[in-house]
């Protein structure tokens, strides 16, 4: 979609049809890059249920569309949000009455733990927010890879996802417990942080979902 400048106003007028055949030669050029894998159906296919973060002021747009679109695709689909919305599939993150990013790690831990304890049945989780998009196909077919299925049937914890390493004044604001970096320091021999980006998602395993 081309970017909104001084005919920001005549564009925004337009309709959806229009503004998508505005930008169909960069829609096109961008999905010429993908390559969309087979989506194997069956009993070894792995189950995911999908989480993805909300608010009550994007169910009526973002939730919407991830719903009527990859959402489809999903397992199972769950939103997490500051409301419940059953028609959405949009529950209360249960404990949780502050909704911003400070808080962010509050609400992911009161989802994990709510999820984990709800859904038994599945074995993967994958969590998202409302503004991403999901080539659903390439990740399930990743999930099913020798490599994956190999260490998932093992029994280790996975996340997997788009990796991140804080710089050390990042670090030093979120992690302020000595114990939690002494303990770093002693798993993995270093203060060199890393963590899984969430606005792209990552994927759990229930091992690892056990661990958190």
């Amino acid at each position: 979609v081309p970017p909104l400048g001084s005919n920001s106003i005549r564009v925004n007028k337009i309709i959806h049809s229009e503004y998508c055949d505005a930008g169909d030669q960069n829609f096109k050029a961008a999905m010429d890059l993908i390559e969309v894998a087979p989506l194997e159906v069956g009993a070894a296919a792995p189950r995911v249920l999908c989480f993805v973060n909300t608010y009550a002021a994007n169910h009526d747009t973002k939730v919407v569309t991830v719903k009527n679109t990859w959402g489809k695709l999903c397992d199972k689909l769950v939103f997490m949000s500051s409301v419940t919305d059953e028609s959405l599939g949009a529950i209360q993150v249960p404990g949780v009455t502050v909704f911003d990013y400070v808080h962010s790690w509050m609400k992911q831990k009161a989802s994990i733990e709510y999820l984990y304890e709800t859904y038994g049945e599945f074995e993967w989780f994958y969590k998202t927010d409302d503004d991403t998009y999901v080539v659903w196909e390439n990740l399930k077919a990743y999930l099913a890879s020798e490599e994956i299925s190999t260490l998932h049937r093992a029994g280790v914890p996975l996340q997997l996802g788009h990796r991140f390493s804080p710089g050390a004044d990042t670090a030093a604001q979120w992690i302020q417990d000595p114990e939690l970096i002494e303990k770093w320091k002693e798993l993995y021999g270093s203060t060199r942080f890393v963590y899984c980006s969430g606005g792209s998602g990552y994927i759990m395993n229930r091992q690892f979902m056990k661990v958190v």
